[in-house]
């Protein structure tokens, strides 16, 4: 009897044993998936954290590219409108000019006789009359 209950209690003692070492192992491997769960979740993280790194230097490569194509166009705006100004300027000094040597020779002659003041359609010129 004291052996046979002896035995059954080891018997039961082994069985219950060995159902914890298998929980024990089936906890070690969850413990030890989610342990790889987390070093994969990590290592995405990180990695996503260098692609956002990335584009947001990208970004403000952008934005000075685009602040430089901007800089460049106001420059060449300016540049143009200078040139317009300066051509007619220059279109400005040269009908000046023109106008400056027509005005040379061309004479300039006042002539006042007494017809003139009461003839409006001709005058007299030493007897003879010019209309």
């Amino acid at each position: 009897g004291e052996i046979s209950r002896l035995t059954a209690e080891v018997a039961a003692e082994g069985e219950t044993n060995k159902s914890l070492n298998i929980k024990l192992t089936e906890a070690i491997s969850e413990k030890e998936s989610d342990e790889a769960k987390c070093r994969r979740l990590i290592r995405e993280l990180r990695e996503r954290a260098d692609e956002l790194e990335e584009e947001i230097e990208e970004s403000r490569s952008r934005q000075q590219r685009k602040e430089l194509f901007d800089k460049r166009m106001q420059e060449e705006q300016a540049r143009y409108e200078q040139e317009v100004a300066e051509s007619k300027m220059e279109s400005l000094e040269a009908k000046a000019a023109k106008i400056a040597g027509l005005s040379s020779e061309i004479s300039t002659c006042l002539l006042y006789t007494s017809d003139a003041a009461d003839d409006l359609l001709c005058v007299d010129f030493g007897g003879s009359r010019f209309v």
